[in-house]
């Protein structure tokens, strides 16, 4: 049969730019035989608060052709290989979530159920993640590559400037046809069955399209303002609604973890970039004042007064009931929006981006397209959603914030998940998972929350020899050690050209 075109999707308005609107108009402009335009407000500046990013970036930018050396020097990128909570479960207390496998599977059982039996015979005294190459190398502050060479590790993941992200994919937009617009929306106007007919700009100018993405953060122009969806309030499950955000020097150590660090009513990130740290306050403001989380914070990065350039984000946590409404697409802080914890700002864009992707309509824009995407991005927030919210139910902090965290009415999907662990150490993954296993374990364990019996296929394997490989299996990872650089010193060579033998 020969496909008929007649009704085939010609032209794509994307309405606002920064990480969002730049990573929608490279990746259509590259998979999608359509003329692309990118329109943003000259005055309106980008967000740009996840600078940390989960290990899909890496096929992202794969995908794009992009060379990942290149991409780094342009983001003033560094490495993650997982991330480090500080007095979170406790005060004084320290666990990590690295990325990657941890040891792997024995016999097609997660490692975890053997540590877990070792646990219970006294035969192992290791914390889980001891197990994990990446977090043996980012504790030893190792990167994951040779200078020069290629990675040693499938996961990992960056550390980037969202800022400088958005203008390198605007110049690889652009260079590959994508319409750069500068202008104000002056107008949306829609056709009052859940259509948008075109928008007009304060300069006069009037475009329409046949399907448009609405990266116009919080404020949703088109898909809430317009449209009239609605926003799924989730404040009362994770009450953390504002970030205090500051900009220190450079660390030349550069450590290739994200630090986090429990703070009297929220959290605290330190990211490190090549030009300067990330660093800010994740908080709740009914339990502290805007100026006592200014004050938190600067405390904590051992400076005498807040920085003039400090920066206060209101958020508004949930999503969007419907990400994709007639004609019209949302992504990024238009769709939703979920406490940057677990880095998945930038994932959760790119997941958006790949589903559209795979049910890219007609002119029709089809319902049943409509509800798959919406139901597979739906997942996608509630298992970020749920993912967020176990670290905060596990905690045994007791400052009224911590208490308040953990004591909320916990989501049906979180209570099953959490009921299935207890019973029987099982942690069941969708095929499109956001998170592997091996995270969710990294978590219970290092929130000492351990399952009344572990997979009972365990006691089939002769346990004296699972003990020997588990010692080869830290043994290998302290020898890479050796093996590999310093993460400061593959920096340096990447970012500067400067050599090292160290």
């Amino acid at each position: 049969m020969i496909r008929d075109d007649t009704n085939q999707i010609r032209r794509i308005l994307i309405v606002g730019g920064g990480t969002a609107g730049w990573m929608a108009a490279a990746y259509l402009q590259k998979h999608c035989p359509c003329q692309i335009a990118l329109v943003e407000s000259p005055n309106v500046p980008t967000v740009g608060v996840g600078e940390a990013t989960l290990p899909a970036l890496i096929d992202f930018i794969a995908e794009l052709g992009l060379d990942e050396d290149e991409f780094m020097r342009r983001c003033h990128a560094t490495y993650k290989l997982g991330i480090q909570f500080q007095d979170w479960f406790q005060t004084q207390h320290s666990f990590w979530h690295p990325f990657g496998v941890v040891g792997g599977e024995i016999d097609g059982v997660d490692l975890f159920h053997y540590w877990l039996k070792g646990r219970r015979l006294q035969r192992d005294e290791s914390v889980y993640t001891d197990y994990s190459l990446q977090r043996t190398l980012a504790e030893a502050g190792r990167a994951h590559r040779r200078i020069g060479g290629k990675a040693v590790v499938r996961n990992y993941a960056y550390h980037l400037d969202a800022g400088a992200l958005a203008d390198y994919l605007k110049e690889v937009a652009t260079s590959q046809g994508v319409r750069h617009l500068l202008a104000n929306v002056e107008e949306v106007v829609a056709d009052g069955q859940d259509r948008i007919r075109y928008v007009r700009f304060d300069d006069g100018r009037q475009v329409d399209a046949d399907l448009y993405l609405d990266c116009t953060g919080f404020q949703g122009l088109l898909i809430e303002q317009a449209l009239g969806d609605p926003y799924l309030d989730w404040s009362d499950t994770l009450i953390c609604d504002r970030a205090v955000v500051i900009r220190l020097p450079a660390n030349p150590r550069m450590m290739p973890c994200t630090e986090v660090t429990g703070g009297r009513a929220g959290w605290i990130w330190r990211i490190p970039l090549t030009h300067r740290v990330g660093c800010g306050y994740v908080y709740s403001s009914r339990h502290l004042s805007d100026e006592e989380a200014f004050m938190e914070l600067s405390q904590f990065a051992g400076l005498a007064q807040i920085p003039k350039d400090a920066k206060q984000l209101k958020m508004r946590v949930g999503r969007r009931a419907h990400f994709w409404k007639g004609n019209c697409v949302s992504l990024g802080l238009a769709s939703g929006f979920i406490e940057p914890l677990e880095s998945t700002g930038i994932f959760l864009i790119q997941r958006a981006l790949e589903c559209l992707l795979d049910a890219f309509p007609d002119t029709s824009c089809s319902q049943p397209l409509q509800k798959l995407f919406n139901a597979r991005m739906a997942e996608a927030y509630e298992e970020t959603r749920d993912f967020v919210l176990l670290h905060y139910y596990l905690s045994q902090r007791r400052d009224p914030f911590w208490e308040d965290a953990r004591q909320i009415a916990l989501p049906d999907s979180l209570v099953e998940r959490l009921e299935l662990f207890d019973d029987t150490g099982a942690v069941v993954i969708p095929a499109a998972a956001v998170f592997p296993a091996t995270s969710f374990y990294s978590i219970y364990a290092g929130e000492e929350r351990l399952p009344r019996t572990y997979n009972p296929r365990v006691d089939a394997t002769d346990f004296g020899q699972v003990c020997k490989l588990l010692d080869q299996i830290k043994n290998a990872n302290q020898n890479a050690i050796a093996q590999l650089p310093r993460h400061q010193d593959l920096m340096r060579w990447l970012h500067e050209g400067e050599a090292t033998s160290r």
